[in-house]
């Protein structure tokens, strides 16, 4: 759904993910939490990346702009992701294992994320 947030933009970096988890979850994801969800969503093509910019696959964006808007709105929007994807997921298994951001690069952009925070304050 993070991804799905950043849909109007085209893609999104990592720290602009992260934002919209947080905004969605109230939480903040883990690296582990991020890459796992990646790893199984690119091979699928439910999401691509590119240069380290992900971006959901255009087909896949109305479908879910018509489960948002159901009752419930933005707010319900994490269910609302996992039921769709339950509904959806594409028959093909992931195969990859790799992590598609590094500790590294995932802490930048956490920090990142955390800057941008405390100038809009």
């Amino acid at each position: 759904m993070a991804v799905y947030m950043n849909a109007e933009r085209g893609s999104a970096s990592l720290d602009r993910i992260i934002s919209a988890a947080d905004a969605c979850n109230h939480a903040i994801p883990t690296t582990a939490e991020i890459t796992g969800a990646l790893a199984k969503l690119i091979p699928l093509g439910i999401v691509g990346n590119s240069n380290g910019s992900i971006a959901l696959e255009s087909k896949y964006v109305e479908a879910l702009d018509k489960e948002r808007s159901k009752p419930g709105g933005l707010l319900d929007a994490p269910n609302k992701g996992l039921k769709w994807l339950q509904t959806n997921w594409p028959s093909a298994p992931s195969t990859q294992e790799d992590r598609v951001f590094s500790d590294e690069q995932a802490n930048a952009a956490y920090r990142c994320y955390r800057a941008r925070a405390k100038r809009s304050k």
